[in-house]
């Protein structure tokens, strides 16, 4: 049997990846000779006491769409890099029909505060967040052939057991559900279920390195596998705690 696999040709606007304007306010003027690892995510937004904070930063977009911010975070990188920080947290986060704007405070931490930080990440679950980000969209996927919807604007958990197999298909069919399976004592996944259930399209850093698709000028094409995409955990963690701001419990 033959097999026909739909390849999305993006064509999206250029501006998708450079319509971002960003804007470093409030410097503190700390400088340090320390190398800057790789950024995280400041777990427990009290605890910041011990850290040395650098600056805030706001990014903007006049894209509105979960690709918006999930291409932000290698400028966020860079510009935190730049700056000496190596840790931060999301304090606002603000969006519209038309545009998106975030922003965030950069710190320095130590060594030893940034061990006990990876200890306090997210655990054992797995966090899905839908594609586009209107009210009238439908954010729905399938979890071991139940449906389930959510609130487009935020994400949906779900808590996971070790070694216990759970498998994420964005249709009935199930032919290509995502199988996961959570190892004991591992961090959270994140995963993007496409708004047209057949695709979806980001830069190539956001995405897991196992990720289906092919690069074209930093511009991945994936092809139509009608499948949940996984991202990997700094994006995942980032877009948690943004679309975090907008949840209701």
């Amino acid at each position: 049997m033959k097999k026909t696999t739909s390849v999305l040709l993006l064509l999206f606007k250029t501006s998708l990846f450079f319509s971002q304007t960003t804007q470093l306010i409030n410097e503190s003027g700390f400088k340090h000779n320390y190398v800057v690892g790789p950024l995280q995510f400041i777990e427990d937004a009290k605890d910041t006491a011990r850290l040395k904070y650098i600056a805030t930063l706001k990014v903007s977009d006049k894209q509105s769409n979960l690709q918006s911010p999930a291409a932000w975070f290698d400028l966020i990188k860079g510009k935190a890099k730049e700056s000496g920080a190596n840790s931060y947290l999301v304090s606002e986060f603000l969006e519209d029909d038309n545009s998106m704007s975030v922003i965030l405070k950069f710190y320095f931490a130590g060594q030893k505060f940034l061990e006990q930080n990876k200890q306090r990440a997210k655990f054992d679950s797995v966090i899905l967040f839908n594609q586009t980000r209107h009210l009238k969209d439908t954010a729905s996927f399938y979890l071991n052939d139940k449906q389930i919807l959510f609130d487009p604007l935020t994400y949906f958990v779900f808590e996971t057991k070790p070694y216990v197999p759970y498998y994420v298909a964005t249709s009935v069919s199930n032919v290509t559900a995502k199988k996961i399976l959570i190892k004991k004592v591992q961090k959270a996944r994140f995963f993007i279920i496409p708004s047209n259930k057949s695709s979806f399209v980001l830069n190539r850093s956001s995405l897991e390195p196992n990720s289906v698709g092919i690069g074209i000028g930093g511009i991945i094409v994936t092809f139509g596998r009608n499948a949940a995409y996984e991202l990997g955990y700094d994006v995942g963690r980032f877009l948690f705690a943004l679309y975090s701001l907008n949840k209701v419990e």
